[in-house]
C-alpha cells in the first residue's frame, strides 16, 4: 500500500511539472511570437490580463515591449526594479550578470538597441570598487571579462542550429563570419589579459568571481594558450588558491579537445579513472568548465 502511495504520489508531480514546464514553454513562444510581429502592446495586455506581471517572463518582456511600443521612461522604470530586486538579495556585483542572461526576444532587442547594456555595467562596476578585496582594478577588468564571455556566446550561439530562428535578434550587420571572428576576438582579449597578469586570482583579491576563471579558459582551443593557462592554473593550485580538482578538469578538458567530443564520451570514464589514480582523489569526477 505504502509503494502504491509512493508511485502515485511521484506520479502526481510529475505530471504537474510537466503542466507547468508546457505552461511556460506556451507563455514564451506566446510572447516571442508577438514581439516579431511588432505587437508590443498586446505583450502588455497579455501580461496584465494572465497576472504574470511578478513572473520573470513577463518582467522582462515588458521592459521590451514599453521600450519599443515608445514609453521608454516605462523600459528603464522596470528595469531599475529589476535591478532593486536583484541587488537586494544580492551584494555581489557579479549578481547583475542575471540581466545579461534573460533570453527573451523583446528584452534582448532593448539591450542591444538601447544604451541599457553599458549603463548596468556602470553600475556592476561600482558594486564592484565597494567589495572586500585587494585587487580592485584587475578583479574589475576580470569581471568585464567574464560578463562578456557570457555575452558574446549568447549573441554568437545564434547562428548555430539550435537557434536559427532567432538571427533577428542580432545587429543586421553582423553574420555568421563575424559571430565567429567575436568569439576568437574575446579568447584574445582574455589572453592578454592573463598574459599581463600572470597568474590566477584568489578569492581574496577579486571575490567570488575568482572560480569563473576556469570559464574563460575552458573556450579555449588553442594548445599554446591552454599549455600557458595550464602553468597557471598549476600555480595557482600550488598557492592554495584552487582546488586540485580545478587542474584535473582542466586536463581532461585538454584531451576532450584533443580526442574530439564523440571519442572522448566512450573513454570519459577510463579517462576519469586514471585521474583518479593520478592525484589520489578516489571521488573524483569531472565537470566541464
Amino acid at each position: 500500500m505504502y509503494r502504491i502511495l509512493v508511485f502515485f504520489m511521484v506520479s502526481m508531480l510529475s505530471c504537474a511539472h510537466s503542466i507547468a514546464q508546457d505552461k511556460y514553454i506556451h507563455t514564451i513562444n506566446t510572447l516571442d511570437s508577438l514581439f516579431l510581429k511588432g505587437e508590443y502592446k498586446a505583450i502588455i495586455s497579455f501580461c496584465d490580463e494572465s497576472k504574470y506581471e511578478l513572473n520573470s517572463d513577463c518582467r522582462y518582456n515588458l521592459i521590451g515591449a514599453y521600450y519599443f511600443s515608445g514609453d521608454s521612461a516605462g523600459a528603464w522604470r522596470l528595469l531599475n526594479n529589476e535591478i532593486t530586486r536583484i541587488t537586494s538579495n544580492s551584494s555581489s556585483a557579479y549578481s547583475l550578470d542575471v540581466l545579461f542572461d534573460k533570453d527573451y526576444s523583446s528584452y534582448k532587442k532593448f539591450l542591444l538597441t538601447s544604451t541599457a547594456k553599458k549603463y548596468i555595467m556602470g553600475l556592476v562596476d561600482s558594486i564592484y570598487m565597494l567589495e572586500p578585496v585587494t585587487e580592485k582594478e584587475s578583479g574589475k577588468e576580470l569581471l568585464h571579462l567574464v560578463i562578456e564571455d557570457q555575452w558574446v556566446r549568447k549573441m554568437s550561439s545564434l547562428y548555430d542550429h539550435f537557434q536559427p530562428d532567432r538571427k533577428y535578434l542580432l545587429p543586421p550587420s553582423i553574420d555568421s563570419m563575424d559571430a565567429i571572428k567575436a568569439q576568437k576576438d574575446h579568447c584574445t582579449k582574455v589572453f592578454d589579459f592573463y598574459q599581463k597578469q600572470n597568474k590566477l586570482f584568489s578569492e581574496t583579491e577579486v571575490g567570488t568571481i575568482y572560480y569563473l576563471q576556469l570559464l574563460l579558459f575552458f573556450h579555449e582551443w588553442d594548445m599554446t594558450r591552454r599549455e600557458f593557462y595550464h602553468k597557471l592554473l598549476k600555480e595557482g593550485v600550488t598557492s592554495g588558491a584552487f582546488k586540485i580538482e580545478a587542474q584535473m578538469n582542466f586536463e581532461m578538458s585538454t584531451q576532450f579537445i584533443e580526442m574530439g567530443a564523440l571519442e572522448f564520451s566512450k573513454h570519459r570514464d577510463e579517462i576519469q579513472e586514471e585521474y583518479r589514480k593520478k592525484y589520489s582523489k578516489p571521488e573524483y569526477r569531472y565537470h566541464i568548465f
